[in-house]
């Protein structure tokens, strides 16, 4: 009876060991259409045509996501030669190559590259995707009158 109490033991402590870690996911906190649209610097659509990863330097880790770019909401003005970047771990977003996307980037601290990932509002582009309604309704941002606090607005609104 005592062997069989060992050998109990013993393979609950062996197969402890072999109990997976706890996994850490993004979490993304879902903000509104409105709101992403006034925290992104750049907003298109485009397909995926490359996917490159970065190997040295400050971006190393990350992905470079080249897009044939056919649309833009935000930012037509740096776009067209823009350097997209996403994480290539848990918080990137999974681009696929041939797909076509609306995408919301962030400036970054280095010239004409923009920052995007999983919690930043990106989706596949189709017909009737909601974003793109939305994003076709926006006509104008305006700050108010002691600044700070920006209003967007739609073709929805008086």
């Amino acid at each position: 009876m005592h062997r069989l109490g060992i050998i109990a033991g013993m393979t609950l402590l062996l197969l402890g060991s072999f109990s997976p870690q706890l996994a850490r996911a993004c979490t993304c906190y879902p903000p509104s259409l409105a709101e992403l649209f006034l925290g992104h610097s750049l907003i298109f659509s485009g397909t995926v045509t490359h996917i490159v990863p970065v190997t040295s330097g400050d971006w190393s880790g990350s992905l470079v996501v080249v897009f044939d770019k056919d649309r833009f909401w935000k930012g037509k003005d740096i776009g067209p030669g823009a350097i997209i970047l996403t994480s290539s771990g848990l918080c990137g977003y999974p681009f696929v190559i041939g797909e076509k996307y609306v995408v919301f980037a962030r400036s970054t601290l280095t010239a004409n590259a923009f920052g995007t990932g999983l919690c930043h509002g990106n989706s596949r582009y189709f017909e009737g995707n909601p974003t793109v309604d939305f994003l076709d309704r926006v006509v104008s941002v305006r700050e108010n009158s002691w600044g700070g606090m920006k209003r967007l607005y739609t073709s929805e609104d008086k």
